[in-house]
C-alpha cells in the first residue's frame, strides 16, 4: 500500500514538474517567435527604430517572456535536486 501511494504521489510530482517545463519552453518558443517578426519588421531600419522598439510594449513583453521563461525552467529543474540533496 506504501509503495503504491508513494508512486502515485511520485507520479503526480512528476507530472506537474514536466508541465512546468513544458510551460517554460512554451513561453521561450513565443519570445523567439516574437523576436523573429520584430527582426523581420525593423529589418535594414533599427538603428533608426532603436529607441521606439526598446519603448515599446512588444519590447517589454519580450523581456517579461523570456526572464518567466528562463525562471520557470530554472526552478523546475533546481526544485528536485534540492529535494534529493535534503534527503541525505
Amino acid at each position: 500500500m506504501y509503495f503504491q501511494i508513494n508512486y502515485s504521489l511520485n507520479k503526480k510530482v512528476r507530472s506537474f514538474l514536466l508541465r512546468n517545463l513544458a510551460m517554460g519552453d512554451l513561453l521561450m518558443g513565443m519570445y523567439l517567435l516574437l523576436v523573429a517578426f520584430v527582426d523581420q519588421w525593423y529589418r535594414s531600419k533599427y538603428a533608426i527604430m532603436e529607441e521606439d522598439w526598446r519603448n515599446s510594449v512588444l519590447c517589454k513583453l519580450a523581456g517579461f517572456l523570456s526572464t518567466l521563461s528562463s525562471e520557470l525552467s530554472i526552478f523546475t529543474l533546481a526544485e528536485p535536486i534540492s529535494v534529493e540533496q535534503r534527503k541525505y
